[in-house]
């Protein structure tokens, strides 16, 4: 009896703090998460899976040409500091993406506030490939038979 006294105890103290660890993989997994949005915004899409607009202006269109980037799509990478400042924050079940760039207020104005936001399958993927197997290591750490 006191060896399933002792596992129920060890279950809610894991049930207890799944929360708080889920928050803190994902900001210990932050560059990860950045890594995934970089990546649909390098693929010129916002938060709902659509193309981010406007269109880049001419004189956006020759630089980035000079500079041998895309122009097909609008990437927001120019230089690399916007998409090189993202890190997340995260709290209860919900976690954001935000920019330290001084030019993320423009950005936002511009192209919408939810160009950091992933899309569902990104979604979908930090939770199945950084976040779920985080907490799987967290139970069978804290679990002892």
């Amino acid at each position: 009896m006191k060896a399933i006294d002792n596992m129920l105890a060890q279950i809610r103290h894991i049930d207890k703090n799944l929360e708080a660890e889920a928050v803190h993989i994902v900001e210990a997994k932050s560059e990860s998460i950045s890594e995934i949005v970089r990546g649909q915004l390098l693929k010129g899409l916002d938060g709902s899976g659509k193309a981010i607009k406007p269109k880049y202006s001419p004189e956006t269109i020759r630089s980035k040409k000079k500079k041998g980037q895309p122009t097909n799509k609008v990437t927001l990478f120019d230089s690399g500091d916007f998409h090189n400042s993202f890190f997340t924050q995260a709290k209860g079940q919900f976690y954001s993406i935000f920019s330290k760039d001084h030019k993320a207020p423009f950005l936002f104005e511009n192209y919408g506030e939810n160009i950091l936001t992933p899309t569902k399958e990104n979604n979908s993927k930090v939770n199945l490939k950084i976040v779920l197997p985080g907490l799987r290591e967290y139970i069978l750490t804290n679990l002892k038979f």
